[in-house]
């Protein structure tokens, strides 16, 4: 029979992967989302807000640079270029941060 410590043990490290962002000009660390972070992001989604499901998935799974979220709100507009970009790699099957 399966322990806490069991399923802790395999779900609680989250592994990390550098991705090359091109729009921002070098590599960030990006790491998989817990639970938690998950269920915050697909409040976003049930709001039908892309802009934030994207934003705040890539807020999360950034390692390297850590950016506040309030911080990348404030960033100018082509800042999203490089979150959508590091949103796409996350989301492919062999990348950290789904």
């Amino acid at each position: 029979m399966l322990t806490i410590d069991d399923i802790s043990k395999k779900f609680t490290k989250t592994s990390e992967t550098t991705i090359k962002v091109k729009a921002w000009g070098g590599e960030v660390k990006v790491r998989e989302l817990t639970l938690a972070e998950a269920a915050d992001v697909n409040i976003e989604r049930t709001k039908k807000d892309y802009v934030m499901v994207v934003t705040k998935t890539v807020y999360y799974a950034l390692v390297e640079p850590a950016i506040p979220l309030d911080d990348l709100k404030k960033m100018k507009e082509g800042v999203f270029d490089g979150i959508k970009e590091i949103y796409d790699e996350i989301n492919k099957s062999d990348v950290p941060g789904k």
